[in-house]
């Protein structure tokens, strides 16, 4: 009967709250067990700051950029979802542990659609619209392509990554996310202008007044290049509308995203012998030259940090370990890219996550191979071969590969990064930078790697790109399942020889801009066979990914 009551509340809530043109769709299963089940998927890891690298006046500058941070965090929910907001304000009224268990889990995917089950909705029975937030609901991949090839004067505004697509009366307009998000972009400017006149770091103040104005102008590009000039700055925000992995209707539209990040300078200087080779690894693609860059940016600094705090797009479901940034194809031919190494998450997912997946699946002799040394240098691998081949299609122009490649572009870029990563280990070990016996490990974690990502759901780019290398692999007899004992194994010879010729292949695909090979690629190679999803169904046991709670002291 209470339950039957709350019911009628939460109706007549949504009455009071709403028009009857936006009545929110509550409907869901009123079954604990399955709610607390999907919240299994995540087990929970404390990110705690470590004061004893930090003075106060350093702690001081963290908490505002904590603050900036959460003012994107509320743009982000209004760009996932168009009731994304209103669901959660509905369920946060109820003390019900039911539709508290729902508010953890709409929390946990910044809407009603679940991230690790192709996005199938948990409350409501609309479908995501594939736009997100970005576009009208309704409004298809081929009218947006058509409205702009009718009307050539809005195509820059129209495909820019910071604006939306609205209807107004019978036209199409972009409307710059400045404009539509002005006040909470507002406030998270004037943290960062206050951040800045804390800190002593002269390149780090630069870069947070340019990004506060940045944030209110749209135009990143002299933030990004501050950004790039740092080197030795203790405390790091990145902040501002950065992928586009939300947009599924065209992959242009960038979300909202920060993070909070205190560096590990012990272990960057560790690294710094990698960033000197990137003239050397562009040379070395296994690729035509006219697939390479002519001229390669100057060696970009590589960081290890410790995360401390994500909001928005870096907190939706599955969490980054690692990123190269920034995605502006100008920066990158002036000044390369910025990669980041996110230390304890990577820990996080190394030890909770990783290390039992490769003892249910992989054949015992290639256990021992699956070491942290090897995940936390293919992670940083990847990184590194983001900037590696064209930014721009070759023969065309001005046109960028993400543009030409559209919505196949997140899972494209993904996998080349992987695979050009572990292919540039063995440049690595040439040079005399990694052991030759830390080659095998390489590919036995990476292997290991793609049943961990896979687990991130058929939607999301990172998934996409492992099962393109896996079946890829697979069918080449580099790796095979063994049905007896349900394990998998790996030909390293074999393995080393294919992804060589996968790198290429994907190297081209994106110079060429071939759409019509990268949605061919999606379709047949981007799906999990039948024996890896029996495998994966039995790993109910280990979490898929993380969910991240925060060191108190950010916020008193």
């Amino acid at each position: 009967m209470r339950k039957f009551m709350l019911v009628i509340l939460l109706v007549s809530l949504v009455g009071i709250c709403c028009s009857k043109k936006e009545k929110l769709d509550m409907d869901r299963s009123r079954n604990l067990d399955l709610v607390q089940a999907k919240l299994a998927h995540f087990t929970l890891v404390v990110l705690t700051v470590d004061r004893s690298s930090l003075d106060e006046n350093q702690l001081k500058v963290i908490k505002l950029l904590v603050k900036a941070a959460a003012e994107i965090d509320q743009i982000f929910w209004q760009q996932t979802y168009t009731k994304a907001s209103a669901i959660k304000n509905e369920l946060a009224k109820s003390n019900n542990p039911l539709d508290q268990a729902y508010l953890h889990l709409l929390t946990i995917n910044y809407g009603p659609f679940d991230r690790l089950d192709g996005d199938h909705p948990f409350i409501g029975k609309a479908e995501r619209p594939p736009g997100a937030n970005f576009y009208p609901e309704d409004l298809t991949r081929q009218q947006v392509i058509d409205y702009v090839q009718q009307h050539p004067q809005v195509k820059e505004a129209f495909y820019k990554l910071n604006t939306l697509i609205k209807r107004q009366e019978n036209e199409l307009i972009a409307v710059p996310y400045e404009q539509e998000y002005r006040s909470h972009l507002s406030a998270a400017a004037g943290y960062l202008k206050d951040a800045a006149k804390l800190t002593t770091d002269e390149a780090f103040k630069k870069y947070l007044n340019l990004r506060a104005d940045a944030l209110l102008s749209g135009d990143f590009f002299e933030s990004d290049m501050a950004w790039m000039d740092l080197q030795n700055n203790p405390v790091d925000i990145v902040i501002g509308p950065i992928e586009t992995y939300e947009d599924q209707l065209l992959g242009l539209k960038a979300a909202y995203e920060s993070m909070v990040l205190v560096q590990d300078r012990a272990e960057t200087e560790k690294l710094e012998r990698y960033q000197k080779f990137m003239n050397q690894l562009e040379a070395s693609l296994p690729v035509p030259g006219v697939y390479k860059r002519n001229k390669v940016a100057p060696p970009a600094p590589i960081g290890v940090f410790n995360t401390v705090y994500t909001a928005a797009d870096a907190n939706v479901a599955v969490k980054s370990i690692a990123f190269s940034l920034p995605n502006d194809e100008r920066v990158r031919t002036l000044k390369g890219a910025r990669t980041v190494q996110q230390k304890n998450v990577i820990l996080a997912k190394f030890a909770q996550i990783l290390i039992p997946i490769s003892q249910h699946v992989m054949a015992p002799e290639l256990q021992s191979s699956v070491d942290g040394e090897a995940f936390f240098t293919n992670t940083l691998l990847h990184e590194l071969a983001h900037p590696l081949g064209l930014d721009y299609v070759k023969d065309k122009n001005g046109v960028t590969i993400r543009e030409a490649l559209r919505e196949t572009y997140s899972a494209i870029e993904e996998a080349k990064a992987d695979v050009v990563g572990l292919y540039n280990v063995g440049f690595y070990v040439r040079a005399g930078v990694l052991p030759a016996e830390f080659e095998p490990k390489a590919y036995a974690t990476f292997l290991a790697s793609i049943f961990r990502s896979v687990r991130f759901g058929t939607t999301e780019a990172h998934a996409k790109a492992n099962m393109i290398a896996f079946n890829y692999l697979a069918q080449a007899q580099a790796v095979t399942y063994d049905s007896v004992s349900g394990r998998y194994h790996m030909d390293f010879l074999l393995m080393k020889n294919t992804i060589k010729k996968l790198a290429a292949d994907l190297l081209m695909i994106e110079g060429d801009g071939d759409y019509l090979k990268a949605q061919q690629w999606l379709r047949e190679l981007a799906i999990i066979p039948p024996e890896m999803e029996q495998i994966l169904s039995s790993l109910t046991v280990i979490p898929v990914d993380l969910e991240f709670q925060f060191d108190p002291i950010l916020f008193d």
